[in-house]
This record gives C-alpha cells, structure tokens and sequence, in this order.
C-alpha cells in the first residue's frame, strides 16, 4: 500500500496564514484600532490547521494507520518543537519573569503550562495529540455505516457546536497565563468540517457554478470586512454589539466559520478575486514564516514597546520580526523539518 500523499500546493493559503499573523501583530501594538483582533488571527491559524491536517485522511481513507500517525507525530514535533524551545529559552535568559522559576520552565517545555502567546502552541499540541482519535471516528462512521464526506462534515459541525457550548473550564482546562484556560478544540473541528465538506459530492456538483463562485467572493468580501470592523474601537462607533468589548473571544466558532468560509473559497475558486488577494506577495511571504513570526514578535514587543505604541509599533516591529524570522525559518524551521526521523515497521 502507498502511503505517501502529495497535497495540492495552493498558494493563497499562505496568503490567509500572512493575514493571521498581521492580525495578531496589529492587535498586540494597537495599531489602527484593532486591538483583540489577534483572537480572529488565532481562530484562522487553527482553522486551517484542522483543514491541511484533515485533508490527506479525506482523501486516501486508507492512511489511517499506525506508520501515518506516527510519522505523522514525528513531523509535527519536527515542525512545532524546536522554534518553540528556543524562544522558550530566549524568554527565559532576557525575560526570565515572563516564564517563571525552574518548574514553570519545565511546565512549558512539556506544553502544560503556557504564558503570554504560547497558549496556542499550547493548543495546537494537544490538539495533535487527540487528532488520530478523530480520524479513527471517522473511518468508522465511513467504513462501517457509509457515512458520506459530506455527512462526516455535518456530524463534525455539530461536535464543535456542542463543543464549544459544554466544554468549560469546569469539565476540562488547560493552564494558561496562570489561570484555567478553555480548549479551542471546537476550532480545529471547524477545519476538519470544512475539510470534508470540500471533498464531498455536493461541493463537487456546485463548484462550478460561476455564479455561486461570484457569490462566495462577494461573501468573503464582506468576511474580511468583518475582520477589521467587528473590533471593540469600530463596533463602538457603528452602535453594534455594546456590551461585548471583543466579539473574537466571545465567539470563536463563528469566526471559524468565516474563516472556514475563506478557505473554501480559495481552494474551490484559484483565479478568484479573493485568491487574488491572498496571492499578493507581502501577505504569502508573511504566512510562508509565520509561525516564526508569532514566536518572535511578542519577545521584541516586550522591549520595543517600551519606547513606542500604536501604528509607530506596528510599522517598526513588524519588518523587525519579518526579517528575523526569514532567518530562524530558512536556518532552524526548515533544517529540523529536514531530518530523516522517520517511524519504520
């Protein structure tokens, strides 16, 4: 049996990873009134995590298999760890507050504590962790009881809304900044939704459909419109939403779904407007290093943001971390994700 799957390259997915990661940088300077827009970059980086990471079992069901998943857990320790512990380690000699004493250090470098921004590492990891159990399901449900793609993407759907409703900090928590933190599984779920809906019949049947293309870019449009004008400054002056100070926080799932919304659309429409605009060059250079980028930017802004605030922050730590993070991309992301570990019968 083959078990290698070569993904489809779309380039405007790196494109949606460099919108991600510009949200969270302008909200963590405040930048052009956007502050607590970084939630809705987060919910993206985790949407499509669950998309990319559902799609070789959507398409090859026979993946899912032991020598899959623990190659699987090598890459995604290959990819996640070693950026991860040097920023660990950067915080720790010039920050040393920020982590805390020898135990809190431990803590983080096993993933069961995480301060600041690496709450969704945190996430992701444990994520990963439980991701198999959730294929497995759905290789019964397919297997046993016929459940189409687009059935699973239901049934998933309705998980992550259940989900996010009864999964509280009294049931399951993770430790985060010091203080119980929920587990934004009902996000990846969203992802994984989206990922079997795009391989589905119905999808299949309509994609081509110029006109319901035309309506998912116009849709977009507005998603991305959304983005920007559902943060606290904008909502307060258009009179919406006035007693919830950040709507992304409030309502992750439903930002998912926007997102979600924008991958479909990218993935089923390449010469669209909207893959138009996640094609330009500054948004997919920035989402080809982002995870550089979101590790590096809140060590410089503890310093930086010292001196200077709002958009001057934004516009001098910006091309800082840009920079940076070519570096620890090209000479430390790429080189681990190079090594030969590989799991063998």
């Amino acid at each position: 049996m083959n078990n290698e799957f070569k993904r489809e390259n779309i380039p405007a997915l790196d494109g949606i990873r460099g919108l991600a990661i510009l949200l969270v940088i302008v909200s963590h300077t405040n930048a052009l009134n956007l502050s607590g827009q970084g939630s809705i970059g987060v919910w993206i980086f985790f949407v499509l995590s669950g998309f990319l990471l559902a799609q070789p079992f959507v398409a090859k069901i026979e993946l899912i298999n032991l020598k899959y998943f623990s190659n699987f857990y090598i890459r995604r320790l290959k990819r996640i760890v070693p950026m991860y512990y040097i920023i660990v380690a950067t915080f720790v000699i010039f920050l040393p507050s920020f982590i805390g004493n020898e135990k809190s250090i431990f803590k983080h470098l096993i993933f069961t504590q995480a301060n600041g921004h690496l709450w969704s590492t945190q996430q992701e990891m444990l994520f990963y962790l439980i991701c198999p159990i959730i294929f497995y399901i759905n290789y019964m449900l397919i297997k046993n009881l016929k459940f189409s793609n687009l059935i699973i993407s239901i049934f998933i759907l309705i998980e992550s809304l259940l989900l996010n409703t009864f999964l509280t900090t009294d049931i399951f928590y993770l430790n985060g900044n010091g203080k119980q933190a929920v587990f934004y599984i009902s996000v990846f779920l969203i992802g994984i939704a989206i990922s079997y809906f795009s391989e589905s019949n119905l999808l299949r049947n309509i994609k081509d459909n110029k006109y319901i293309k035309c309506s998912l870019n116009y849709v977009s449009v507005l998603i991305l419109l959304v983005f920007i004008f559902s943060a606290k400054y904008y909502k307060e002056l258009i009179g919406i939403f006035p007693t919830v100070d950040y709507l992304g926080w409030t309502y992750p799932v439903f930002f998912a779904i926007l997102a979600g919304i924008l991958i479909l659309t990218v993935t089923i429409n390449q010469g669209g407007i909207i893959s138009r605009i996640f094609n330009v060059v500054v948004l997919r250079s920035c989402g080809k290093v982002s995870y550089s980028m979101y590790l590096i930017h809140y060590f410089l802004l503890q310093f930086i943001g010292r001196y200077i605030t709002g958009n001057i922050l934004f516009l001098v730590l910006l091309p800082i971390t840009y920079v940076i993070s070519i570096f620890t991309y090209n000479y430390i992301e790429q080189k681990f994700l190079r090594l030969e570990l590989r799991y063998k019968n």
